[in-house]
């Protein structure tokens, strides 16, 4: 099978009739890597003709809602269709405890489950390895940095980009960042660019499609109210790289 992109949903915060919430699925032959499991990703998958069985890793970039609040419905529907493959959850640092409470407060106890569940905390700029030729390098970026003044939350607000190698190929993802400065995380040797709209103004993807041209950039993570000025960004651009995701949208890699 050849290596793709499936992108199950690219919708932003905010609840829409035509987008899920967000979630990215990476396909290759030895391992199926959810990235991010946002609000109704079960149906999500469930649309995309993608079956539970085949997830074998999910990776969160951060837990807003509309990146994590589907995990417990997914765990659920895999125990009710009888799961019985091994799942791993990398999360980020400090956050394993928390995923863990969130699960055994919706009775997923990994005791009553069919399967092996390991929960794993990913180190900010430590690579490590989905399967020998796919690699994750995790950075740390300032989307939530804000809520660093709430007190008595421990060190829980954290937020990641990624950068997955694979197939000989640099996949950058940026999920959801606090300011333009985040954008200086995306390597030189970046093949595939996968990166939000919401919190990015649009005048600075049209200078990264000038500065990156032989990019393919992917726009994703998109509220309804500018969907028709993304799609007329990627309209005007004259390179050929710049592409608005929609939901089941498949990238072969």
């Amino acid at each position: 099978m050849r290596t793709q992109i499936k992108f199950i949903g690219t919708g932003s915060g905010k609840t829409s009739l035509k987008r899920f919430h967000s979630s990215i699925l990476i396909k290759t032959e030895n391992n199926n890597l959810l990235i991010d499991c946002g609000d109704s990703t079960s149906k999500a998958l469930k649309s995309a003709g993608v079956q539970f069985q085949e997830i074998n890793t999910i990776l969160f970039s951060h837990f807003h809602a509309d990146h994590f609040a589907g995990i417990a419905s997914l765990i659920t529907q895999m125990k009710l269709e009888e799961r019985f493959n091994p799942l791993t959850i990398y999360t980020p640092p400090g956050l394993k405890p928390k995923l863990t409470s969130f699960l055994n407060s919706t009775y997923m106890f990994r005791e009553i489950l069919d399967f092996e569940l390991t929960i794993l905390e990913f180190q900010f700029e430590n690579r490590f390895d989905i399967t020998d030729a796919f690699g994750v390098l995790p950075h740390r970026n300032s989307h939530i940095e804000n809520k660093h003044k709430l007190k008595g939350y421990g060190d829980v607000f954290n937020s990641a980009s990624f950068l997955f190698n694979l197939s000989g190929k640099n996949i950058f993802y940026t999920a959801d960042i606090g300011s333009t400065a985040d954008l200086d995380l995306i390597p030189d040797q970046t093949d595939i660019l996968i990166i939000e709209t919401t919190h990015i103004p649009l005048q600075k993807i049209q200078e990264l499609t000038t500065q990156k041209q032989n990019v393919k950039i992917i726009l994703t993570h998109i509220s309804d109210e500018d969907e028709d000025s993304i799609e007329n960004l990627c309209e005007e651009d004259q390179s050929g790289n710049l592409i608005i995701a929609y939901d089941e949208l498949t990238i072969p890699i």
